[in-house]
């Protein structure tokens, strides 16, 4: 796992979630200083890309939030990428913050838990949608 946590650090620092090794690509609605200094508004964090690794693999993360789309979660796994694991996420809820974002991971971590077999034999590319419930509303 190490070693992934060192491939993670490439993409930028480490997120002080409490759970996860998460990287973010984009600021959230929480955080101020970063803000700041981009010169954006809480109002403006709609959408955050993610690297995180989890059970020693690797996902990148898209999370969007948006009115006029309906809310999903579909996975995407390319076998033949070294990291290939990826999610989408669609939520009405806007801004997204860092407990938005520990939300997600927190259903996506029982998804992988609960189907890990399932996502590993795959030897062609393959979307799955997961569900078209907004996951971030609690």
């Amino acid at each position: 796992m190490s070693k992934l946590i060192e491939e993670l650090k490439v993409y930028g620092d480490l997120h002080s979630l409490s759970d996860f090794k998460v990287v973010t690509l984009h600021p959230l609605a929480d955080e101020t200083d970063i803000l700041e200094r981009l010169d954006m508004q809480p109002h403006d964090c709609i959408s955050c890309d993610l690297y995180w690794v989890f059970k020693n693999e690797l996902f990148f993360v898209s999370i969007m939030s948006s009115k006029q789309e309906n809310p999903l979660v579909t996975y995407l796994f390319k076998p033949n990428i070294e990291h290939g694991h990826s999610f989408y996420v669609v939520t009405h809820i806007s801004p997204l913050y860092t407990s938005t974002l520990e939300t997600v991971l927190k259903y996506l971590s029982h998804w992988i838990s609960d189907n890990q077999k399932q996502y590993r034999k795959r030897h062609r590319a393959k979307k799955v949608k997961i569900t078209n419930k907004d996951i971030c509303k609690r």
